[in-house]
C-alpha cells in the first residue's frame, strides 16, 4: 500500500481518484490546489503524487518546479493527470518534473499500471542511492527482433513504442539498423543527428543531444538515413543504453537485422524481447534459429513474445503448419492492415493517426494486458 497525494481542483475527480486508489489499496489524500498540495507534500511524506496540470491558484506546472527544488521532495514521483493532450504539454510537464503522463478521462487500469512502475522506479532509486551514488538504471528494455528482411519489425517497434507512450510512459525508440534508418522514414523525422554523432564513450550529455523528437512526444535514437559499413558498437551502445535507462521508463530497441555487438547488447540488457516473423517459409525458418540463439544471449529474466505479423492479405503458410513448426502457436497474430500501406507513404504510423485500427489495436491490446513487469 502507497501513500498518494492526489492534487486537482476538480470536485468531481477528487473522489473518483480516492476510490479508484483506495480499491486498488493504497491511502489516497485529496488536496482542491496547487497551494494545498505544496504544504501537504512538504509537511508530511508520501509515496507518489497525482497532480493536476490547470489549477486557479497554483498551477501544476510550479507545484512541480518547488517541488523538485525542495531536497526534501525532490524526489517525489509525480503523475501528472491532465486535460490537456497537446505535445507541447507533455514536453512542459517533463521539463518541470513530471515522471509520468496520463489524460483525461483516465483508464483505472493504466493508472495502476503507472503508479506500480513509478513505485518501484523508486524504490529502486533508493536502494542505488546507497551504492556509491550511481543512478539507478530504471528503464524498461523491450527488443524487437526480426532477422530477416520484409517481417515489418519496424513498423511492430514504432506501434509498441506510441502504445506505450500513449500510456503515459516516457519513452526513447532506438533504431539500430545500419542499413538506412528505417524508423525515421516511417516517422518521417527532419535530418539529425544519429547515433553516428555519438562520441566512443558517450556521458549522458552527448547522447542527450543525439536524441530527436516526433510530433507526438516520442523520442527517438535514430540510425543514419544512408547505409553504413559498420553498426553502431557493442561499448558505444552499452553507454549510450544506460543513459537512456536513467532518462526513459521504456526504451524500445528496433534491432538490427543482423546479431551484430549493439543488438547483442540490447539482447543481453532486455527485460522482454519481441521475435517478429511473417507467414512465410524463410521467415519462420529464421525465427526458429533467432529462438535457438536467444538461449545463449539474453538476460535470465527476459521474457520472450513470438509475433506472427501478416504483412499480406494472403499468408503462404497456414497457421497450423507455424504452430507446428514453431513448437506451439504464436503469442500474438497481428492481422493484416490495408491502412498500414497508406500509413507508411504518408509518414504517420496508424498508432498515431489511427489508434483503432486492426493494426495498433492488436498491438495494444496484447502488450497493454498481457506484458507488464512482474
Amino acid at each position: 500500500m502507497a501513500k498518494i497525494l492526489i492534487v486537482d481542483d476538480d470536485p468531481d475527480i477528487r473522489p473518483l481518484m480516492r476510490l479508484t486508489l483506495a480499491k486498488l489499496g493504497h491511502q489516497p489524500t485529496l488536496a482542491a490546489s496547487g497551494t494545498e498540495g505544496l504544504r501537504l507534500a512538504e509537511s508530511e511524506p508520501f509515496d507518489l503524487m497525482v497532480l493536476d496540470l490547470m489549477m486557479p491558484d497554483i498551477d501544476g506546472y510550479e507545484v512541480m518546479r518547488r517541488l523538485r527544488s525542495n531536497p526534501a521532495t525532490k524526489d517525489l514521483p509525480i503523475i501528472v493527470l491532465t486535460a490537456r493532450t497537446q505535445a507541447a504539454d507533455y514536453d512542459s510537464a517533463i521539463e518541470s518534473g513530471a515522471d509520468g503522463y496520463l489524460s483525461k478521462p483516465f483508464d483505472p487500469d493504466v493508472l495502476h499500471r503507472r503508479i506500480g512502475e513509478l513505485l518501484k522506479r523508486s524504490e529502486a532509486r533508493r536502494s542505488a542511492g546507497a551504492q556509491a551514488g550511481a543512478p539507478a538504471l530504471n528503464g524498461r528494455v523491450t527488443v524487437v527482433l526480426g532477422l530477416r528482411g520484409g517481417v515489418g519489425s519496424t513498423t511492430c517497434a514504432v506501434t509498441l513504442a506510441g502504445t506505450l507512450l500513449r500510456q503515459g510512459s516516457r519513452v526513447c525508440l532506438v533504431d539500430l539498423s545500419p542499413s538506412g534508418g528505417h524508423v525515421g522514414l516511417q516517422l518521417r523525422l527532419a535530418a539529425g543527428p544519429t547515433w553516428r554523432n555519438l562520441p566512443t564513450s558517450p556521458d549522458t550529455t552527448a547522447v542527450a543531444q543525439t536524441l530527436v523528437r516526433h510530433d507526438s512526444g516520442l523520442v527517438v535514437l535514430a540510425a543514419p538515413s544512408q547505409p553504413v559499413r559498420q553498426g553502431l558498437s557493442a561499448d558505444t551502445f552499452r553507454a549510450a543504453l544506460e543513459s537512456l535507462q536513467i532518462f526513459f521508463t521504456q526504451v524500445v530497441v528496433d534491432a538490427a537485422p543482423v546479431l551484430d555487438g549493439a543488438t547483442e547488447v540490447a539482447v543481453a540488457a532486455a527485460d522482454q524481447i519481441v521475435v517478429v516473423c511473417t507467414p512465410e517459409i524463410g521467415a519462420v525458418h529464421s525465427t526458429i534459429g533467432t529462438l535457438q540463439t536467444l538461449g545463449s544471449l539474453r538476460a535470465a529474466n527476459a521474457q520472450v513474445v513470438v509475433v506472427l505479423n501478416q504483412v499480406t492479405a494472403d499468408a503462404s503458410l497456414p497457421l497450423s503448419t507455424i504452430e507446428k513448426a514453431l513448437g506451439g502457436p504464436p503469442d500474438l497474430v497481428v492481422p493484416y492492415d490495408r491502412q498500414q500501406m497508406l500509413a507508411l507513404a504518408h509518414g504517420t504510423p496508424l498508432i498515431f493517426s489511427q489508434p483503432g485500427a486492426l493494426l495498433p489495436s492488436a498491438v495494444s491490446q496484447f502488450f497493454t494486458q498481457v506484458r507488464e513487469p512482474a
